[in-house]
């Protein structure tokens, strides 16, 4: 994330592919006019001398004046490219400092100002000037950075500017005293003018364009970078679709997983079996490796050690969009989108009206979308156009139906009760079998009264497997899920 962060700055920051081309288009084209204005300046360094006057007199009315003119220009683009290349890594070294307060500005604008959830605590708080104290702080470092570049860029538009018109000066003296003398006419005075001038404004833009693409190509070396990161989803040939799913068995075999950047494994050394048509139940404390475990099941993340097996074979080994046809998933982040009922139930355009009713009825949420003026094909939210706003346990609900129209041999839930009312979640467990049916059916929970109806139980805690068992079992253990279970018992008492 930090990578395609300096991605996308530094593709702002150079315009990005286009315009990397384009001023690779302009540096042909300040090569086309060097060439140009040499071919214009050809009569007058192939001329006959005819020297008039004495000392500085004939220097100027000498070709090899001409000659030393072009070499001139010549020494000049190397200044140029000094000042440029000089200019130019003081401005990406003041680039990348300003990427932090970049991410800091954009995290005011993106996750705090422009998102409606945040409104409620920033009022109800009186957040408003602590959030203006650190806005400002950010403001006041990006406006001294951009001075600072500004400042840069003003210098080497200045020495331009001297480096420039000291050519001018002595190409517009020569090429005057010549034609006072008569070597050449006025049209060719202008002429001459002319193709100088624009021999050294090439001879300059060449140099800066070409130092221009340069620095670009370091502001999209992340980009590049980010666009070469390898893809880690190691897909097989391995067809799923083949194997008979009352034969389906996962198996971890000694998983371990690390977060970038964490200090210990999230996950460590966990050996455990799904058999299809288990309920099972995932419980443990915050942090105890629940939902990572579902995580690394569905090939979202990928061990760090160890490996998971489907009917014996690496997970890796099955082509990567067919394992994931398997898993209907309800995570507890789950997200709904501004698309009709159907789409966001079905995932696609193309559905079957009846069954997404069906599903919408097990979930308990068909009467609310059945008051909804369009019914299943009424919009959700309102992104550009009217849509409905549902509150967080519809949306639950919805979900649910979402991962059972799926008709996947494994169901996943993640705390799928959360923002239901007790009546509504009575409703899930007392009809989880129907709705489940036959398929396999992890559940993840903090309500230890919801795991009673599952076949095993699993206690994770500081991401290993502490205990395993039925209700039963584990209550007569006295260890880890019997004290959260009696430390829950106490509050329905």
């Amino acid at each position: 994330m930090q990578l395609l962060t300096a991605a996308l700055e530094g593709e702002k920051e150079s315009g990005g592919i286009y315009w990397f081309s384009d001023k690779l288009g302009v540096l042909i084209g300040d090569v086309a006019s060097i060439f140009y204005a040499f071919v214009v300046l050809v009569p007058i360094l192939t001329q006959q001398q005819h020297l008039t006057g004495n000392g500085v007199m004939q220097i100027l009315n000498s070709k090899w004046i001409i000659y030393l003119i072009f070499l001139l220009n010549l020494f000049s683009m190397f200044l140029f490219m000094w000042i440029s290349k000089k200019g130019n890594k003081k401005q990406y070294e003041i680039y990348e400092e300003s990427l932090d307060a970049i991410r800091k500005d954009d995290y005011f604008y993106r996750e705090i100002l422009s998102k409606y959830a945040t409104g409620k605590e920033i009022r109800l708080y009186a957040l408003k000037d602590l959030l203006l104290r650190d806005m400002t702080k950010v403001w006041d470092e990006k406006c001294n950075i951009q001075d600072r570049k500004l400042d840069i860029q003003e210098k080497i538009r200045i020495r331009y500017l001297i480096v420039q018109a000291l050519l001018l000066v002595i190409s517009y003296t020569v090429i005057g005293v010549r034609g006072v003398n008569g070597m050449i006419t006025g049209a060719e005075v202008v002429k001459y003018v002319s193709a100088l001038t624009a021999l050294g404004g090439a001879c300059q833009y060449m140099v800066d364009h070409f130092e221009t693409v340069l620095l670009n190509m370091q502001y999209l070396h992340h980009y590049y970078e980010y666009l070469q990161l390898p893809n880690r989803k190691q897909t097989g040939g391995k067809p799923t679709a083949d194997l008979p799913p009352q034969d389906l068995v996962i198996t971890f075999e000694d998983v371990s997983f690390k977060y970038p950047g964490g200090k210990k494994d999230s996950l460590e050394h966990v050996n455990l079996t799904f058999h299809y048509g288990e309920k099972i139940a995932l419980v443990g404390p915050n942090g105890a490796g629940k939902t990572t475990l579902i995580l690394l099941l569905c090939r979202l993340y990928e061990p760090t050690h160890g490996r998971i097996l489907l009917n014996g074979i690496d997970i890796r080994e099955y082509d990567y969009e067919e394992y994931l046809a398997m898993f209907g998933v309800v995570f507890q982040d789950f997200k709904l989108f501004a698309m009709t009922v159907a789409e966001n139930v079905a995932a696609s355009e193309e559905y079957d009206e009846r069954e997404i009713e069906e599903v919408l009825e097990k979930a308990g949420i068909w009467e609310r979308v059945q008051k909804m003026e369009q019914g299943i094909h009424n919009p959700l939210y309102n992104v550009g156009i009217k849509g409905v706003e549902v509150s967080g346990g519809e949306a639950q609900k919805i979900a649910i139906a979402r991962a059972l129209y799926k008709k996947a041999p494994f169901i996943i839930l993640d705390e799928p009760t959360s923002a239901l009312d007790p009546m509504a979640e009575y409703e899930i467990y007392s009809s989880f079998d129907r709705l489940i049916q036959d398929r396999m059916a992890v559940y993840i929970s903090h309500r230890m009264s919801s795991c009673r109806f599952c076949q095993r139980i699993i206690v994770l805690k500081d991401g290993q497997v502490q205990e395993q068992g039925t209700h039963e079992e584990l209550i007569e253990k006295d260890g880890i899920y019997a004290m959260m279970w009696n430390a829950q018992a106490q509050n329905y008492q």
